[in-house]
């Protein structure tokens, strides 16, 4: 945990309850939310951030935080971050495993680290039969990466299908 002496929290150890977390973390993702109803119009900043035991954690900035939040982060960078709130991690769709998220407010305060051991990202490698068998399960989003073994594997494309 954070305390006086500058120390962070790593983000497994995030809970609801408290809003003086100090977390160092890369951004791994940054995206707008749009709402069905109106494609024009983000309603938040979402991003995916990493520590440095490869732990991942949604974070959101509502509307009225989102231009100061999205002009201070960037992909790939490691940020020390403090004074954010934790909550839940549900919703619609769930962008990390995680069973809370970072919610950013206005106390947030964001600065720039230099490069540290904090991965670029984390891969958790499944094959398809296992994520076939858990889709209707599964309560947060999956990301997909083909690799062709065509030549590797030397069977013909017809007896793959």
């Amino acid at each position: 945990m954070a305390g006086a002496s500058g120390r962070v929290a790593l983000l497994s150890s995030l809970c609801s309850g408290k809003s003086t977390w100090k977390i160092q973390a890369r951004v791994v993702r940054i995206w707008e939310a749009y709402p069905v109803h109106d494609p024009l119009s983000p309603f938040a900043l979402n991003l995916v951030l990493i520590d440095s035991h490869g732990t991942k954690i949604e974070a959101t900035a509502r509307k009225g935080l989102m231009a100061k939040f999205k002009s201070e982060l960037s992909e790939e960078k490691v940020y020390r971050m403090s004074y954010f709130a934790v909550g839940a991690n549900g919703g619609g769709f769930m962008a990390s495993a995680h069973e809370y998220k970072i919610l950013f407010n206005d106390k947030t305060k964001v600065k720039l680290e230099e490069d540290s051991m904090i991965p670029l990202n984390v891969y958790s490698f499944k094959n398809p039969a296992e994520i076939l068998a858990t889709s209707n399960e599964c309560d947060h989003l999956i990301g997909i990466s083909v690799i062709a073994t065509n030549v590797m594997l030397n069977i013909p494309m017809q007896e793959r299908l």
